[in-house]
This record gives structure tokens, sequence and C-alpha cells, in this order.
């Protein structure tokens, strides 16, 4: 019996090996972002290479700050309450724990390299003890304090149209910042975002899967969170762009617009290509193979075959959501939950379209 489940695992990994090997190798039809296609190139390697990046190290940066209550937890890491001893002004602090360096280089990079921008969470500092090897045991991320802040997932079901309208533009203005420091965010979700509604203010918030655009550098088909993930990466095509983040703008759009969080639900990657393809249609899929030379899958050619019709988005909604969101804002979200990147708009696309008219320029 041993012999046979060691049997077993040794086919799936060598499948897997297969598979990753030629990935690599495979010749996708190249594709090259229609906005900042050139932000971080523009910069200069000194820019965008953080691999050999040199990391803080000065544990003294610490004694700065009182850290008390835990606030926040996850596989980012946990999040306490601090406050600076100079001037008593609060802040946060995420620890993350034995990482590769890798990891702490390019969240420190991008999150450097956007500080500054409309509705981004302000950086104070960094600090990591070295572990083994290329590992980090320990990294401390200092970040401004959201006063009186929640998640957006936390309160958005009661938001009104002009609040709804308004919270979007904030965070299209985030986005378009950051895209045009060459960085893709990869992580836009409700829980990502934060709102201080007393003062009307969003935050973007978690770079931690973050990673600068090249044009024609592939990008690792990991990481996102899944509901939330756009096509290309389910297709496991890497050269993908800034689009990837407004496929997820489009998917908080409609989260909060038509009151379904999350809008694609699944509980792996496959169901949610299925999910994605019985709402765009099985041809959107297809087109999209065939078009930037997909490898095609057992499961993907499953799911062309069962020739989903394509849907509108009006199909979704109920006569309370259809007022909540209106023509223009149903609009937005079929502009924005478009299989083929190439064709999804922009964020400064987005900003412009009609649906933001009552809202652009009160920023």
């Amino acid at each position: 019996m041993k012999h046979g489940f060691l049997l077993i695992f040794l086919t799936i990994s060598l499948s897997l090996c297969s598979k990753h090997r030629k990935e690599s190798s495979w010749q996708f039809t190249p594709s090259v972002a229609r906005a900042y296609a050139t932000a971080a190139q523009d910069m200069g390697p000194e820019y965008y290479e953080y691999k050999k990046k040199a990391l803080p190290e000065d544990l003294s940066i610490l004694s700065g700050y009182d850290v008390f209550d835990q606030v926040g937890s996850g596989g980012f890491g946990t999040v306490f309450a601090a406050r600076q001893l100079d001037n008593h002004a609060p802040c946060v602090v995420k620890t993350i724990f034995d990482t590769k360096a890798r990891r702490i280089r390019r969240e420190q990079s991008v999150l450097e390299a956007v500080q500054g921008g409309p509705n981004i969470v302000g950086l104070h500092n960094v600090v990591t003890i070295p572990g083994e090897a290329d590992k980090i045991e320990r990294a401390a991320f200092v970040f401004d304090v959201i006063e009186d802040s929640t998640r957006f997932s936390g309160f958005y079901s009661s938001l009104s149209p002009f609040l709804i309208k308004y919270y979007l533009y904030q965070l299209l203005r985030a986005v378009d910042h950051t895209h045009s420091r060459g960085v893709v965010h990869k992580d836009i979700k409700p829980g990502n975002i934060m709102i201080d509604h007393r003062v009307l203010e969003l935050t973007l918030i978690d770079f931690g899967v973050s990673d600068f655009y090249l044009p024609m550098k592939k990008m690792p088909l990991s990481g996102a969170t899944r509901n939330y993930k756009a096509p290309e990466m389910l297709l496991r095509y890497p050269l993908y762009d800034y689009s990837f983040d407004m496929w997820s703008v489009g998917c908080v759009a409609a989260d909060i617009m038509l009151l379904q969080r999350p809008f694609f639900k699944s509980a792996n990657d496959d169901e949610q290509l299925d999910a994605i393809a019985q709402h765009a249609g099985s041809d959107a899929i297809r087109h999209y193979v065939q078009r930037y030379n997909v490898m095609v899958t057992p499961h993907i050619q499953g799911i062309i075959d069962k020739g989903y019709p394509a849907r509108s988005i009006v199909d979704y909604t109920s006569d309370v959501t259809r007022e909540r969101a209106g023509a223009r804002g149903l609009d937005l979200i079929a502009r924005l939950l478009v299989v083929d990147h190439q064709q999804r708009m922009t964020a400064a696309e987005a900003m412009d379209h009609p649906y933001f008219d009552e809202v652009r320029g009160l920023d």
C-alpha cells in the first residue's frame, strides 16, 4: 500500500513539473499595456530591480514606537496598533515572520514607489531581522493609521448611490496613481479598501503581492484573492498588465452596486473560471485562448465545449439594485468585466465614464 501511495505521489509531482516546464517554454501571443506601458522601465533598473535591494536591519527604528493591541491577522502576518513616541501620532505595524527576503524587498520597493499618491496607505518605516540563507526571520512595516476606519466590505450595503460613486471614484484615483508608477496591485478587493466614513476618505492598502510591470515581463501566476482574480491569471497567461486590477475593480463595483458579494462565487480556481464563463460566455474564453495562444487544458476545453451564452449585467439586477446602480453604473461594470484584458477600460478611462459626472472634481 505504501508503495502505491508513493507511486501516485511521484506521478503527480512529475506531472506538475512537466506542466511547469511546458508553460515556461510556451510561446504566448505578446500583449503590452495600453497605458503606462513603460512607466517603471523609464525610471531605470534601480527603480524596479528589487532582488538585490538592501533591507534595513536597524532594530533601533522600532524603539521609536509603542506597539500595543493586535488589530488584525491573516496569511500576510499580524497587524498591531501603535504610536510614535516622539509626537504620539498613531500608526500601525504589520509584522511578517519567516518569509523570503525577495518578498519583503518587492513589497518595500512597490510601497516606496507609490508613496505620495492619492488614497494610498502611507509608509513610515521598514525593519527586518535576517534569517538563514535568503530568508527573513521577521519584518515589520510601519504605516499611517487610518482613523476611525473600517473595511469597505463592512458597510457598503448601506451606502447611497452618491457615496457608491464617490468611493469608487476615489478607488480609481488610487489605482490610476499606482499604475502610473509602474505597479500592478494584484489584490484589489473590499477587504483591502479602508474607509474613514466620517471624513469620506478611502485608502488602498496591502501591496504584499504587488509587482512592477515591464513590457513582456512574465508575471507570477499566483497570488491575488480568488474571487477577484482576473481571467488571464486563471487561464495562466503570464503577460498580464495593469488591466488585471481593472477586472478586480469591476468585481468590487458589482459587489457594491448589485449587493452580491462576491459577484463571482467559487471554491477553487477552476470553479472561478467557470463562473466567469457563465457570465461572459464560452465564446469569450475561446476568443481569448485563440488571440493570446493560451495553453488549452482539459478544464478550459470543457468550459469552451459547454457553450455558455453571454449574459448581460442587467440579468443580475432586481428593482432595488437597478435603481442603486443606474444605467450608467451597470454600463461601467460591463466595461470592466471584459474577459479580453486589452478591451477593458484603463483606470483613467473609467474615471472619465459618465457614471462619475456627479462626483468628478470633488476630490
